[in-house]
């Protein structure tokens, strides 16, 4: 741990009433671009649980010492999370990881409609598969299941779905994720009294194409944990294989609709008495479905900034996105979000930032959403001095909250005087935003966000004491706490 900056010298009185726990971020985060945003996060949180603890003791520095092994207990948690991840991707590969997420989502949240869950459990396949062969998989891993549990926690915000949920989805952001891991099933839910309505099929099943047949296979196994969520995962799974054979055995049948009937009435018999008949399966009443959480207008725009990319050969070449310029505009988006350059010095999986989860986030807490994008900032722009990244998240903060206050034309000018303020300071931000800045006005944003992190600066390991053994830390600790950790 070094120890410079330590004493009556390290900063003016007058500068560490706000500066300290935000500069801690920045210092950390710029140190260790490695890891996740909510890692970064969860870090910052620790540090200021440390500083609640020891400024109570009668020898802080004392108590101090255990810092360095208290951020290293948090990320080895985290990373133990992504590790068992993994695992279940390594182990039971992409459809029965995708099983495994259905069947778990189902117990925890029974309360959303079929089409949700189906939704979520393929979200988490996406980043799992996309992740875990990555050297930075936790990082990776971390960013883009915290991603799901946006989508899963914005639903949510408009329907309560249980209590459990709903908690999970006000704790702290950083921790939002551990919180969710320690879920089960949600004991309050009261299943459908018959399965009428769930499992009926036609002779359509037949001639389903193998990823509708999937889709059909993925509703039937979230329909019977919805139905009899005391049944284990290994029961699930064997019921869901016997349907997967009365698929294969009715559609060579002569009456495949009859058979469907009967069959699948024989597979589930011994726990349904009432029969199965009678109801289609899109005769229920739909429940609000999840939709793509973009305007229609932002789809456009993102169409058309992705065609610009891919007819700027220049760029396209540059940032290895040829092979996703060759996909249809859906594949395309959906390549680019998932893209990762193969140079050794880049650590982030390719993101656009959600809006709308944003909006949500700035809602329940706008000191989460500063954080964050202090974190998002420092890890893209790490050269970049503390006091420009400062002032940029706070710029951005208060941007979200014209945008997510509906002001458009604010929003829109907000905007563009954003970008041109980071064009004019690229020198001392980011090498990396010049192609970006050549741009025309309404695609840099979208170029400086989606550009890639800077070069990683040569740093000296922090020096911890310089925020935590300062007299001045402890004391504005206790005379404004609130402000003081807030700021």
């Amino acid at each position: 741990m070094g120890e410079g900056f330590v004493g009556k010298n390290m900063f003016e009185s007058d500068h560490i009433d706000f500066e300290m726990p935000v500069r801690f971020l920045y210092e950390y985060s710029r140190r260790h671009t490695e890891l996740s945003i909510p890692e970064l996060l969860r870090i910052a949180e620790t540090y200021e649980d440390l500083l609640g603890e020891c400024c109570n003791t009668e020898n802080p520095p004392d108590c101090y010492r255990d810092a360095e092994n208290r951020f290293n207990e948090t990320t080895e948690k985290s990373l133990k999370i992504v590790q068992q991840e993994c695992e279940h991707f390594q182990n039971l590969g992409k459809d029965d990881l995708k099983y495994y997420y259905l069947i778990k989502l189902t117990k925890i949240a029974p309360q959303l409609s079929t089409e949700e869950l189906t939704f979520l459990g393929k979200e988490m396949v996406i980043a799992l598969t996309t992740c875990c062969t990555l050297s930075e998989e936790f990082a990776c891993v971390d960013n883009l299941m915290d991603l799901v549990l946006g989508e899963l926690c914005g639903i949510n915000e408009y329907q309560n779905i249980n209590p459990a949920v709903d908690h999970c989805c006000k704790t702290n952001f950083a921790f939002r994720r551990s919180c969710f891991e320690g879920l089960k099933a949600d004991k309050a839910y009261v299943p459908p009294p018959t399965s009428q309505g769930l499992f009926t099929f036609h002779t359509d099943l037949c001639q389903a194409h193998n990823e509708e047949l999937q889709r059909k296979k993925d509703r039937f196994l979230v329909n019977l944990v919805k139905w009899k969520p005391e049944l284990t995962e290994d029961k699930l799974r064997s019921l869901l294989t016997d349907f997967t054979k009365v698929v294969a055995t009715c559609c060579k049948a002569e009456g495949p609709a009859a058979c469907f009937s009967e069959e699948v009435r024989l597979v589930l018999s011994p726990r349904d008495s009432t029969g199965i008949a009678g109801h289609t399966e899109g005769s229920r009443t739909p429940r609000r479905t999840l939709l793509p959480p973009s305007p229609i207008c932002r789809a456009g725009e993102m169409t058309t900034f992705l065609e610009h990319i891919c007819n700027n050969q220049g760029i396209a070449d540059k940032h290895v996105f040829s092979d996703c310029c060759n996909t249809n505009n859906t594949a395309r988006h959906k390549c680019f979000l998932l893209h990762k350059r193969d140079d050794a010095g880049y650590s982030d999986i390719f993101q656009i930032p959600n809006s709308e989860q944003i909006c949500e986030m700035h809602k329940e807490n706008q000191v989460s959403v500063k954080e964050r994008e202090l974190v998002l900032l420092t890890k893209k722009q790490p050269k970049a001095n503390f006091s420009e990244i400062a002032k940029l998240a706070t710029d951005i903060k208060n941007l979200h909250q014209t945008c997510c206050e509906g002001n458009a034309a604010a929003c829109v000018f907000g905007r563009s005087q954003l970008m041109n303020y980071i064009c004019s300071q690229q020198a001392i931000l980011s090498s990396k935003f010049t192609p970006c800045c050549e741009l025309p006005e309404p695609f840099r944003g979208e170029c400086v966000i989606t550009s890639e992190n800077d070069d990683k600066p040569d740093l000296s390991s922090l020096p911890l004491s310089r925020f935590t053994e300062d007299q001045f830390v402890c004391k504005q600790f206790t005379d404004k706490q609130d402000d003081f950790l807030q700021e």
